[in-house]
Parts: structure tokens; C-alpha cells; sequence
């Protein structure tokens, strides 16, 4: 039986959209994946000159401060010669009891501008709702 995306994929903002210091980091809310089986961080980055990195940590953990979180993996974004307008830096991990339910992505850059970012979780859920379109898919 298939479903529609929102009936498999649920979307949260982990981190408004906001102007990130020159050259700093910011860290997302921390997701609580308890329902999902899989979670994907979209991470939207503004103007990066030439040359200039945005990088993608992803953290997992027990508790929902991030207190004892563990890093899970990065991803990086490298502007080309001519810079870059916008892009997006993409994680996602299997949410599993060892790694915690809660995961959140600290975002860096080496830009000496401010840098516009925004981050978007996505959670594959663990149940499918009923179908509300009142047809059998046989």
C-alpha cells in the first residue's frame, strides 16, 4: 500500500532561519527521534564566497539538553571559485537505542561574512497513519 510523503515523513525546524556570525557556529534543537526510524538534518546556507566551507556536525544522544551527545558524522559544503548563492548540506543517520533519540547538527563556516543559515529535521516515522482517502489498495 502506498502512502503520501507526508503520511511517511514528518518535518521540524531545528534551527530558524537566523544571520550566523562570521567565521562562528551554531547548534540546532535537539530532534526527539523516539517515533522515527531514520532522521535527515537540511541545512540551507546563504552566500559563501569562493573557496569559504560550511560544515555539518550530527550529533546523537540520550538526553534532550544534549548533554553526553556523541558526534555521528559531518558534511561539508565548499564554495568554487566563483562562490556559491545558496546551497544545501544534507546528514541523516538510523535512529538506534545506542546512539539516543535525540540528534541535532552544529553548523560552522570559515566565512569572514555573516552567513544566513536555516536548518530543517525530517523523521522517517516508525507507523504509517490510516489512509483518510477512504480507498482499498489492493
Amino acid at each position: 500500500m502506498s502512502c503520501r510523503i507526508n503520511e511517511e515523513i514528518e518535518a521540524l525546524v531545528a534551527l530558524a532561519p537566523k544571520s550566523q556570525e562570521a567565521g562562528g557556529s551554531d547548534t540546532s534543537a535537539f530532534v526527539d527521534a523516539q517515533d522515527y526510524t531514520e532522521v535527515e538534518f537540511v541545512t540551507v546556507v546563504g552566500a559563501l564566497a569562493a573557496g569559504k566551507k560550511v560544515t555539518v556536525e550530527l550529533y546523537g544522544g540520550h538526553d534532550a539538553t544534549g548533554a553526553g551527545a556523541v558526534k555521528l558524522g559531518e558534511q561539508a559544503l565548499v564554495a568554487g571559485a566563483g562562490g556559491l548563492g545558496s546551497g544545501v548540506v544534507r546528514i541523516s543517520a538510523r535512529v538506534t537505542a545506542n546512539r539516543g533519540r535525540y540528534y541535532a547538527v552544529k553548523v560552522s563556516s570559515d566565512s569572514a561574512e555573516p552567513l544566513n543559515i536555516a536548518v530543517l529535521a525530517l523523521g522517517r516515522v516508525t507507523h504509517r497513519h490510516a489512509d483518510n482517502e477512504g480507498a482499498l489498495n489492493i
